[in-house]
């Protein structure tokens, strides 16, 4: 049997940025907080996937340029080339950078000390709409569950990659934004699916590093062509061969991977699909029991972040709009604050939300773009 219901003034639901936020805000103004999250770290995708991963990669990459073309700044006796990437120590670097900011901000330790109780490695469903089940991921058997109940509930489950539907995907192995920090060697040659913030950053990260980098797809096709005019001219520099064509399909190789997109057969030792992000995990929670409304694209909020059921709110990736690390945390602060206190407020619309894709140069917009 479940035990016995506990009762809180705001439970949220997802440990990245929304959540993090949220549950540190309620917890500021007094509420009774509890914080669950399915993974048994907090953090979410900044942390361990996201931000913080490929801006630390990023820096190793700089610094290998800077290293290569340094002569021109007065920098002698370095011999490029004999300059290569030691994936190891690039990998040792970025780890060291997400368990410092783990460790700074994210831990349970930090939460706790800020009011929030943490549950880790549980899974979140709703039984109705004030109930909800916590149940031990690692459990299949009966009696690892807890019910509890609460006044508001705030879901920031946030989004996972996007795995295309490309024909002999299954034959081959392929990474994405989640795997890719942690691959064993570094790649030859890599082939990226996808010229968005995610696919731009890491295509001129790894080709900055000493990798031969093929682009699949419209680099940053939310830019003004101005803008993408000077970063193909930037990725050629680097070297990045750009293929603005459909990715087709894919079949394993004697040198690893055959790609075949726009017309052209490319051989690459690893593939990296960067082909955006989608809400994830919302059909496992229940979410219709308690009546609020959604779809695989993310759930519909109003201009104070309500879903449908007006008690529970919804933040961050999980929205299916606009995913910003930045944008997360505004929505999670905004959301405990109109679940706690006697008056709401509206958050900005989209047009208002700043937006930068970290390659160098850095391309950064805010308000409409010329063709909007």
């Amino acid at each position: 049997m479940a035990a016995k219901a506990g009762h809180y003034d705001v439970v949220v639901i997802g440990a990245g940025s929304g959540g993090l936020t949220a549950a540190r805000t309620a917890a500021r103004f007094g509420a009774r907080t509890l914080l669950v999250e399915r993974l048994p770290r907090l953090g979410g995708d900044c942390t361990w996937y996201g931000c913080v991963p490929s801006k630390a990669l990023i820096r190793c990459a700089h610094a290998m340029h800077e290293a290569r073309h340094g002569a021109r700044f007065g920098v002698a006796g370095l011999n490029t080339d004999s300059l290569t990437c030691d994936w190891q120590k690039v990998k040792d670097h970025v780890k060291s950078c997400q368990e410092h900011i783990y460790n700074q901000d994210d831990s349970p330790e930090i939460l706790e000390a800020a009011g929030v109780e943490v549950r880790l490695g549980v899974h979140a469903s709703f039984v109705d709409a004030k109930t909800l089940q916590l149940a031990t991921v690692e459990s299949t058997t009966p009696g690892g569950t807890e019910l509890l109940t609460a006044n508001h509930f705030i879901i920031a489950t946030g989004a996972g990659p996007v795995i295309p539907p490309l024909k002999g995907l299954d034959a081959v192995k392929y990474a994405t934004y989640e795997t890719i920090f942690d691959l064993p060697e570094f790649p030859g040659s890599l082939a990226v699916i996808g010229g968005g913030p995610i696919g731009s950053e890491l295509a001129q990260a790894f080709a900055r590093l000493g990798c031969k980098v093929t682009l699949v797809g419209k680099m940053m096709p939310r830019e003004d062509d101005d803008v993408r005019h000077v970063m193909s001219q930037v990725f050629e520099k680097d070297g990045i061969v750009v293929v603005e064509g459909r990715a087709e399909s894919v079949e394993p190789a004697a040198a690893g991977i055959v790609l075949h997109a726009g017309g052209r057969s490319l051989t690459c030792a690893g593939l990296l699909l960067a082909a955006g992000r989608r809400p994830k995990g919302l059909d496992a929670m229940s979410l219709d029991r308690a009546g609020v409304k959604w779809s695989q694209n993310g759930i519909p909020v109003d201009a104070k972040l309500r879903t449908s059921a007006k008690h529970i709110y919804a933040v961050g990736d999980c929205l299916g709009g606009l995913q910003f690390t930045h944008l997360a945390g505004y929505q999670g602060a905004l959301a405990a604050f109109n679940a706690v206190q006697p008056i709401s407020l509206a958050g900005p619309g989209n047009v208002a939300v700043p937006r930068c894709t970290f390659t160098h140069p850095e391309v950064a917009t805010v308000g409409l773009t010329m063709k909007e």
